[in-house]
C-alpha cells in the first residue's frame, strides 16, 4: 500500500474446512506497529467495516474501504496485521502477516 492511497474495497475471504463452509459469527482485522503495538487501522463486523455474507451459511468476509485520509495517518513502514474470525468453536486467526506502507512518490 502507498501512504495516502485508498485501501481497496472488496477484499474477500471465504471460510471453510475440507470444502465445507464454516459459519462466521464475527470478524475483525487490525494493523498495528510491529514494535509499539500502536493501532493504525481496524475493521470489525460489529461496526460494519467488515461484511459477513453467505448462503446458506454466513462464511464470506469482505473488508471495507479505508479513505485516503485514514491511510495517510499510517506511518511509512512494515506493520503487522491479522484477520480473526469468531466461529462456534472459538476465535481463529484466518490470516496474518506484514502490512507494508510505502511513501507516495507522485502526489499533488
Amino acid at each position: 500500500m502507498t501512504r495516502g492511497d485508498t485501501f481497496p474495497a472488496r477484499l474477500w475471504f471465504e471460510v471453510a474446512r475440507n470444502g465445507e463452509p464454516l459459519e462466521v459469527l464475527a470478524a475483525r482485522m487490525q494493523v498495528r506497529d510491529r514494535v509499539t503495538g500502536a493501532l493504525y487501522l481496524a475493521w470489525t463486523s460489529q461496526d460494519g467495516s467488515i461484511g459477513l455474507t453467505g448462503d446458506p451459511v454466513v462464511n464470506a468476509i469482505t473488508l471495507g474501504e479505508k479513505s485516503p485520509e485514514a491511510m495517510a495517518a499510517v506511518p511509512v513502514g512494515d506493520h503487522e496485521y491479522d484477520l480473526e474470525v469468531t466461529l462456534a468453536t472459538g476465535v481463529v486467526t484466518l490470516v496474518k502477516g506484514v502490512f507494508p506502507i510505502r511513501k507516495d512518490i507522485s502526489h499533488g
